[in-house]
């Protein structure tokens, strides 16, 4: 919210990292989703997508289907945003 996406992903990435490394798989899985959201509005989509998709799987791997679903939600978002960006870019290209 205050505009400092480089720091809240390295702290993220960080501390997916130490959450992997004591095999706590829900915090990890927490971290990449608050990761894919910053990515993504970054406008960072691919990225975005890739992070969301991983923390989707592991929340499905422990049986948090409603926080899967909600990573399913926001991949959705994504996927739209990247389309009309996309369009938007190319209508002003044709320009």
């Amino acid at each position: 919210m205050q505009d400092k996406y480089t720091e809240a992903s390295e702290t993220l990435t960080e501390a997916r990292r130490q959450f992997l490394k004591i095999s706590d798989v829900l915090g990890a899985a927490q971290c990449s989703r608050s990761l894919g959201d910053i990515l993504g509005m970054q406008s960072k989509y691919t990225e975005a997508s890739e992070t969301l998709t991983v923390a989707q799987r592991q929340f499905l791997d422990i049986g948090h289907v409603l926080q899967a679903a909600n990573c399913s939600k926001c991949l959705d978002d994504i996927a739209y945003m990247h389309t009309n960006n996309t369009e938007v870019a190319d209508t002003l290209r044709d320009s």
